[in-house]
């Protein structure tokens, strides 16, 4: 039990943290900008749905954005200049499909990981 002045009550479970993996984010950016397809240029993109301020979501939730000056995909995405709003889901949610499915039909797909989905 937690006291607070004359509040006593149960804290919080704390919120689990996101999965982290540097050679996963690394595999996702090197494939080809989801969005334009440009290869080579690419970082692992967070989705932004439902995150908070300062959290970013579990890495094995990434998909490629390319990040070339002028063809900025990932900063567009990042400040809603790419998708509107009220599509950024369901744009997360098909980036997410397409990059495990790239990732298995190219025999890349980690043996240590699960498929997660974003919904």
């Amino acid at each position: 039990m937690a006291k607070i002045g004359d509040f006593v009550g149960t804290p919080c479970p704390k919120e689990p943290k996101p999965w982290r993996n540097r050679s996963y984010r690394e595999l996702v950016a090197s494939l080809e900008c989801y969005h334009c397809r440009l290869h080579g240029h690419s970082q692992a993109a967070h989705p932004n749905t439902g995150k908070t301020k300062g959290v970013k979501a579990c890495d094995s939730l990434c998909f490629p954005m390319c990040c070339v000056s002028g063809n900025d995909h990932h900063r567009q995405f990042d400040q809603y200049k790419l998708v509107p709003r009220a599509d950024m889901a369901d744009f997360e949610e098909a980036a997410h499909r397409w990059t495990v499915a790239t990732l298995q039909a190219r025999g890349m797909w980690p043996k240590y990981m699960e498929i997660h989905g974003l919904k």
